[in-house]
This record gives structure tokens, sequence and C-alpha cells, in this order.
């Protein structure tokens, strides 16, 4: 007897994700760990898409548009490709976790990204929304339902406005990932969900939506 669908397709997404470690962008063991916890998330939910903010160069954006692609869902990036939006410093609880950005920082453009995942994931899977969140958010109207979102925006303004976004659009029992799990403004950004979060790999934090 042939295992389920799913299993079937969680079995094709282990395989695609072991042939790309390396050159997607030389993932840690741990940052995969988190990537096939992810996908496990993704094609476990038969309804709603997924979302992800802030890509960088598409290493996590070409994995998550493979678990996408086996399960029929979109995957939709957002980011500006142009880095953080303005010079800022903050302080979060402690010295140690002081931070300071650049204009610019993380920055990568839109076609770079776009190569990676050409080149080790599917881009038919991916619907790519760039700009500052601040201008594409507002007037985005897809996707209506997500199953799943992960965040990694490290700007605690950022946070705030993709959370504003996804939150209602997040089915019951869909999701949220977020790398910033550790940062003291979580609370400010998820609210009563931050008390919620529970670790996972490298400070990246997940929680249910009830």
């Amino acid at each position: 007897m042939l295992p389920d669908p799913t299993m079937q397709k969680w079995f094709e997404f282990l395989g695609q994700v072991g042939t790309i470690a390396r050159p997607v962008g030389k993932l840690s063991s741990t940052s995969m760990s988190n990537m096939i916890a992810m996908g496990a998330s993704i094609m476990s939910y038969s309804e709603g898409d997924v979302a992800e903010f802030g890509c960088f160069r598409g290493g996590s954006t070409a994995i998550l548009s493979m678990a996408c692609a086996l399960a029929g869902k979109r995957l939709f990036v957002f980011d500006s490709f142009q880095g953080v939006p303005t010079d800022m410093e903050y302080t979060m609880g402690n010295k140690r976790m002081s931070r300071h950005y650049q204009r610019r920082t993380y920055s990568a453009p839109l076609s770079q990204t776009q190569q990676t995942v050409k080149d080790y994931g599917c881009p038919d899977a991916v619907v790519w929304v760039p700009g500052f969140f601040k201008d594409t958010l507002p007037v985005q109207h897809d996707p209506e339902r997500l199953c799943m979102v992960y965040v990694d925006v490290d700007v605690p303004l950022s946070q705030v406005e993709a959370f504003a976004f996804f939150w209602p659009k997040l089915i019951s029992g869909g999701c949220l990932f977020s790398d910033e799990s550790k940062v003291a403004c979580t609370y400010q950004t998820y609210g009563e969900q931050s008390n919620r979060l529970k670790s996972l790999f490298e400070g990246v934090g997940y929680v249910f939506k009830d």
C-alpha cells in the first residue's frame, strides 16, 4: 500500500531540499531544519496560500516555493529589495541586543532573488510584491487567505506593518513563523500572541492562530 499523497509530497520535498542546501546560500543545518518545518507546515494545509515577509537573496524563498508548488499553493513574497528603509538604531532590553542599521542594509535586487528561485526553486509558484510595506500592503488585496506566514524583516516597524496585514488573513489553525521571536519588540508587534510563541531553532518562533 502506497503512502498517502501528502506523505509522498513530503518525501519529494525532502529530496529536493537535500540537493540545494549548499548552493542556495550555504544555509546552516539549523536554518535548514527551520525550512523543513515550514515545508511540512505548508503541505499539511488543504486551503490558504503562503506569505514571506523579507527574503533578502532568496534562499528561504527557493525552499518555500518548492513546498508551495508541491502543495498547489502560491507563495507571496513581500520585500523592498532595497534593504531597510532608513538609518535606525534601537536597543532591545539590553546592550547585547542593540542593533544599528544603515539605510539599504540587507539590500538585494529583485533580479538576483528571482534568479536564486529560478536556479533552485519553483518560480511559477511565486508572486512577487516589491516595495516598502507602507506603500504596498495598504493596496494589496491578495492573498485573501493564508495558511502559513514567515517573517524575517528585523526592523520593528516593518514587523508591525506586516502583522497588521497578514494576521486577519491567516486561517484558523494557520501558522506564523517569526525570525524575530527573541526580540524585545515582539510584544508590541504580535501583542498577546507573543506569549504563545514557541521556540524552534536559532531564535525562530512559531504560533498557531486560534
